[in-house]
């Protein structure tokens, strides 16, 4: 595409995308980054936001963004990410690891993501991973991977801690949507710390387990209303096999401690993000966020199951099972509609036999959601 007639042509049909010489033909590039840096100028983007680290804190529309770090090396690139963001977030740049880590120690609760490439010079991509995880600071801001593809590079920097990778040359609806799923995780835990501190030990009492430590059904409805609205996640309920037989045999001291094993497995093999509570005597939910499908919500909770399986417990040679009922959950749906269909799953499962995991009826879920596993039964 070389003229305006053709540009304004394509977006009347929809194109969001063109490729051509309208903006301008192949040149060097230090004349590359004069032109991005002209572009910028020309796009009305506040001077302040062109710096590389702008003022933390101001007032005004764009002090309520959530702030994204970019650390890399080549200013061309620095550009390109900050132009792709800015109209949706704050910006801030780092040029290597080094300053990466200084500016992260000054803005830490500011910074909702950062988008990290590995191969720099001064720190390096890896280095600074390292620096994080030590200090702890992976486990509040999420990192998103923004490098050339190589499996090795990418198995070890998500070893190290990083969220997800995105291979350069980055296709700029992919990485958007990866900063937009970070920024709504970090964004969940601060809510979510917040009104656990809010509420203290009254919320501990209300919405907590007192065996478990789990949430209970109270918490787990209001867990379930911060989820992000436009995400996809599966519904599991867990229920533990002759549980009764159990306490009849050993005693309720073992089954209680069943339970508790049985809780602490789940909290220990979920992801961070996904929701787990005790809804009754010897029932779990699992809400696991970020699924896709039917089949995929199927392998997570025989999974689950699996790990369950293995349970120590140290009352005996107790060997402890589980079924599950599972099912997708619908955009903003509440808890009672995603607790009946995990229910009559679960209760069909239950039919089946011991260790059972079945996917709720295809008729109980909407054709929307594409689920071709409906109904499936799978042995753990």
């Amino acid at each position: 595409m070389e003229t305006q007639e053709e540009v304004d042509t394509l977006r009347a049909m929809g194109c969001d995308y063109i490729q051509g010489y309208y903006h301008a033909k192949p040149m060097p590039v230090s004349e590359f980054e004069m032109y991005l840096r002209e572009h910028t100028a020309q796009s009305g983007i506040p001077a302040e936001e062109q710096t590389d680290f702008p003022l933390p804190g101001r007032n005004g529309p764009d002090g309520e963004k959530p702030l994204v770090l970019i650390v890399e090396d080549l200013e061309s690139s620095r550009e390109i990410l900050r132009e792709l963001l800015c109209r949706d977030y704050r910006v801030a740049a780092a040029e290597n690891g080094a300053a990466a880590s200084r500016y992260i120690q000054e803005h830490r609760a500011e910074i909702s993501c950062i988008l990290l490439d590995l191969f720099m010079p001064v720190m390096d991509g890896f280095q600074l991973l390292e620096v994080l995880r030590a200090d702890g600071t992976l486990s509040e801001i999420p990192v998103i991977i923004t490098t050339e593809a190589d499996s090795n590079s990418e198995l070890q920097a998500l070893h190290l801690g990083a969220d997800s990778f995105v291979a350069k040359p980055c296709n700029p609806e992919i990485l958007l949507h990866h900063v937009k799923k970070a920024v709504e995780t970090k964004s969940f835990w601060r809510i979510k710390r917040e009104f656990e501190r809010e509420c203290g030990p009254l919320y501990q009492k209300a919405y907590r387990d007192e065996l478990t430590g789990l949430l209970n059904r109270h918490g787990l409805k209001k867990a379930m209303e911060r989820l992000p609205k436009d995400g996809r996640s599966a519904g599991i309920m867990l229920d533990i096999d002759n549980l009764k037989s159990v306490n009849d045999t050993y005693g309720h001291a073992a089954g209680d401690e069943i339970i508790r094993a049985v809780g602490d497995t789940l909290r220990t093999v979920t992801r961070r993000g996904d929701i787990i509570a005790r809804v009754g005597g010897d029932e779990f939910v699992a809400i696991l966020q970020d699924v896709d499908d039917g089949r995929t919500a199927l392998e997570k909770a025989q999974r689950l199951c699996a790990a369950i399986g293995v349970t120590d417990i140290r009352s005996g040679p107790i060997y402890v099972s589980c079924s599950a009922g599972i099912t997708m959950m619908r955009k903003s749906e509440n808890y009672d509609a995603v607790y009946r269909r995990a229910d009559q799953a679960l209760y069909e499962a239950k039919h089946s036999g011991k260790g059972v995991c079945r996917l709720c009826r295809e008729d109980d879920l909407p054709a929307a959601d594409g689920i071709s596993t409906a109904g499936e039964t799978a042995k753990v």
